[in-house]
């Protein structure tokens, strides 16, 4: 059993380039394959090429984080196992991955807590709770974090964008739709599949200028109302037919 643990292989995924190599030093001494790599960009890079048993990244790193390179796994290889080391684990960012199926490795750990991590997650398989995050919660960790990218989410014959400047959503867009509007729009959408872009947010016409929590709230009403609207509907047709069965 420890063999096939020790045969499967890891991704360490942090900035801090001391720390990864006395990382990957102990581990490889301990019969595990190691790669690494110092950013979610070059980690991108590494997937795409490779797979892995395990990916272990730092949640804070210098451009995207640890939470953006958790959504494209599972968007591009939902079957590896993943997990965040930070030392922040009571922020209410990290507290939502890890409600959302992701294991945390607290800051500080000793090179034996960290073995004895891997081994019981690989032992014990992928957890499966949630493959994703969901809107909502996506964009308030890019809001807590103060990110500025652009979140671009796919569904089934339509494409929007939320635009984001050091956390504040500065504009939307979907067809020939932008701003408010369109924020709206996005995020009445169910499920879909979550990208990232890099954006200069000079080149960014900013059209939004509400605050993140009030849109995010009015989204809320309306999905609300849009449900109740549905049900409705549902019940009357429903009655409808039990009329004409009369």
């Amino acid at each position: 059993m420890h063999k096939l643990i020790m045969m499967e292989k890891i991704l360490l995924v942090d900035d801090e380039t001391e720390l990864l190599k006395s990382l990957k030093d102990y581990l490889e001494r301990k019969g595990f394959n190691v790669t690494t790599a110092t950013s979610v960009d070059d980690a991108i890079e590494i997937i795409e090429k490779d797979t892995f048993s395990f990916i272990l990244s730092d949640l804070r790193m210098p451009g995207k984080s640890g939470a953006e390179l958790y959504v494209t796994v599972r968007n591009t290889a939902p079957e590896t196992r993943f997990a965040l080391m930070t030392a922040y684990a009571e922020e209410h960012a990290c507290k939502t991955l890890k409600a959302h199926g992701v294991d945390i490795l607290e800051k500080p750990f000793s090179l034996e807590d960290l073995e004895n991590f891997l081994k019981s997650k690989l032992s014990h398989g992928f957890n499966g709770v949630v493959f994703g995050l969901d809107l909502t919660d996506l964009i308030q960790i890019i809001s807590m974090e103060r990110k500025t990218i652009a979140l671009i989410i796919k569904i089934p014959g339509a494409v929007g964008t939320l635009y984001f400047s050091n956390g504040e959503l500065i504009n939307a867009s979907v067809d020939n739709v932008t701003g408010v509007k369109a924020a709206y729009e996005i995020l009445l959408w169910e499920g879909g599949e979550f990208l990232f872009r890099n954006i200069d947010p000079e080149k960014i016409n900013r059209e939004i200028n509400i605050p993140l929590e009030g849109i995010l709230m009015e989204a809320m009403r309306r999905k609300e109302a849009k449900i109740n609207k549905k049900n409705k509907k549902t019940k009357k047709g429903g009655e409808n037919v039990k009329a004409g069965g009369t």
